[in-house]
């Protein structure tokens, strides 16, 4: 009382009442419109995928035809089971589209979708993984992606142009079968996609061992076995997906990373 503070007893103890300072509380500032930003690199998304798309055709319809377009060309005429260096699914791709035109357009009408269609669908990875206040993310990693020069300016076919395209899909379905309730018909169209990128190039089948090596590090492990540590590591979005779900400096989480690092660079 001797500094104007009252004090009382209160079942035999000294309550001292609470000093205001006077000091005005200030409120935390208000998060960012992740909403705004979401849909801002939405637009900017889409914009640019109706852009490169009409640059990748006329890129497509009037880039002269290479060597191996020409060899790849005459195995879509004679279609076989299979050809003395690859595998037949190119010749097999060539063979439908020879079928409706010899334009050098319609020919490389699958290399000019390829990259696009995995853009959406990188898109579409990443929404689903990450928070909805971090969707702005997702749509950014695809312009970026887009603009990779590979993406634009390679239209030619190939036998890595049905190969990437499976594998793909088949990266897509194994990561879906692990968040899906409907996971068995994700892992049919997972290793029915794999099948087919084998029929594109052998090499696909590098993927394969790397499911194996996903599921044999999650396999006493439930809780790891999910999409959103999987997903970190195999598309390599760790600047994204850090804020959601960060890997703790223990031993065994920085197992998991260096685990989960070379299960990536087999794929």
């Amino acid at each position: 009382s001797a500094h104007g503070v009252d004090c009382h007893f209160c079942h035999g103890e000294l309550v001292m009442p609470a000093i205001h300072t006077g000091t005005i509380p200030v409120a935390p500032p208000p998060p960012p419109d992740s909403g705004a930003d979401s849909a801002l690199w939405q637009g900017r998304f889409w914009r640019l995928f109706w852009v490169l798309l009409l640059l990748k055709i006329a890129l497509a319809a009037y880039f002269p035809i290479t060597g191996d377009e020409a060899f790849f060309y005459w195995w879509g005429v004679y279609p076989d089971w299979g050809y003395y260096d690859h595998p037949p699914m190119v010749g097999w791709l060539l063979t439908l589209l020879h079928a409706i035109s010899d334009h050098p357009l319609v020919l490389r009408s699958a290399t000019v979708l390829l990259w696009s269609a995995i853009a959406v669908g990188l898109v579409d990875l990443l929404r689903r993984h990450l928070p909805a206040q971090q969707h702005a993310q997702a749509w950014a990693t695809g312009v970026v992606f887009m603009l990779l020069p590979f993406t634009w300016a390679l239209n030619v076919v190939t036998t890595d142009t049905p190969l990437i395209f499976f594998m793909f899909c088949s990266g897509y379905a194994f990561l879906r079968s692990l968040q899906s309730a409907r996971w068995l018909w994700w892992s049919v169209a997972c290793g029915v996609a794999l099948g087919l990128g084998l029929l594109s190039k052998f090499f696909a089948g590098l993927l394969a061992i790397g499911y194996f090596a996903a599921c044999i590090r999650t396999r006493n492990d439930s809780r790891s076995f999910s999409s959103s540590g999987l997903m970190r590591h195999s598309t390599r979005m760790e600047p994204l997906s850090s804020s959601t779900e960060g890997m703790g400096a223990t031993e065994r989480e920085e197992g998991e990373v260096r685990e989960a690092s070379v299960v990536n660079w087999v794929a």
